[in-house]
């Protein structure tokens, strides 16, 4: 299998899925269910297949920046090798969110943004806190070493950033969601606000046919 077949199958992987999981939660007569009442595999594929989408879409963003470095003929067999041979990146004579000489932005915006999403993900689908921060550190290896270790070694400041700060931010924005939902606020501006707040969940439960779980909140 080519380079450019292992790096395409999240996407094909994740239309899969939701052709074959909208059938599964379709609404009951009564509405919508929760996203806790789903069927347990769909569950636990939901945060695989949000991990699957933002790698696809992260590399292909990758791919238009900068081409002769992301592009399929720019990885290598040896490389890929590497990543796994040899310890994650560090530079030690760096800032904290330098340390693999990366722009702080990128570590320090961009890289929490991604595990928080993952994060926001599992706990729609009902998870506990330690459930979704295991799918942001699984988010944060898959990347590391099945995407970018193609091309260059591991980040050790992503593998242990992308996780932490993603759970902190995707829990904050978690129980954000839950406040407004059990609030009293008009059905307009709460779904214009929640919406900007979970964008992909959003989508996600449209697609599932479920709804956030509010009652007992």
């Amino acid at each position: 299998m080519s380079r450019l077949h292992i790096q395409l199958a999240p996407i094909v992987a994740w239309l899969i899925f939701f052709a074959s999981a909208t059938c599964v939660a379709a609404e009951a007569p009564e509405g919508p269910p929760t996203c806790e009442s789903l069927k347990k595999p769909i569950r636990y594929a939901a945060p695989v297949a949000r991990i699957l989408l933002l790698d696809s879409a992260m590399y292909a963003g990758l791919v238009i920046l900068w081409p002769d470095s992301f592009s399929p003929r720019a990885g290598s067999v040896e490389q890929f090798g590497q990543a796994w041979s040899k310890r994650p990146y560090m530079n030690s004579n760096r800032y904290f969110l330098q340390l693999d000489d990366d722009p702080w932005v990128i570590n320090g915006v961009l890289h929490p943004i991604y595990g928080s999403e993952v994060y926001m993900s599992a706990r729609t689908m009902g998870h506990s806190g330690l459930v979704a921060f295991l799918y942001a550190m699984g988010a944060s290896l898959t990347w590391e070493y099945l995407v970018e270790g193609w091309f260059h070694r591991p980040s050790a400041i992503d593998l242990a950033w992308t996780p932490f700060a993603g759970a902190v931010l995707g829990e904050l924005r978690f129980q954000l969601v839950r406040l407004l939902l059990r609030s009293g606020m008009h059905k307009v501006p709460r779904t214009i606000l929640v919406t900007t707040l979970d964008p992909l969940g959003q989508l996600e439960r449209l697609m599932l046919g479920c709804r956030l779980a509010c009652a007992r909140y």
